[in-house]
């Protein structure tokens, strides 16, 4: 069996209560919250299904297990530092970081979409 979070029961509650708004319900997003993944690189990949979990960025620098940081220091710049306790999930595809994480679009092609 696979051990799960304390929360993880919440988690699928608000995904099922995000599924039913009416913003993803009218057209091909409505999919979206039944599958959301985790982006990092490889290497940390590597080390979260060896030790089959997954660190906020707070905890994984300081316990030494951030093989790399692929988050954007912009982007990191601007986040709330509290929000680094937790993992960041996504919900959907085509998100701006990995664009940038992958090299798809420009720094420049980025920039101006925000």
């Amino acid at each position: 069996m696979v051990e799960e979070k304390p929360d993880a029961a919440q988690i699928r509650s608000f995904l099922k209560s995000l599924a039913q708004q009416n913003w993803l319900q009218r057209d091909e997003r409505s999919w979206w919250p039944e599958f959301v993944f985790h982006y990092t690189d490889i290497r940390n990949a590597v080390r979260i299904l060896s030790e089959g979990r997954l660190l906020s960025r707070t905890r994984a620098k300081a316990n030494g297990k951030l093989e790399v940081s692929s988050g954007s220091s912009t982007e990191l710049a601007d986040t709330a530092p509290w929000v680094r306790d937790y993992v960041r999930l996504y919900f959907r595809p085509r998100t701006p970081t990995q664009f940038y994480a992958e090299g798809i679009q420009s720094q420049a092609t980025l920039s101006a979409s925000k």
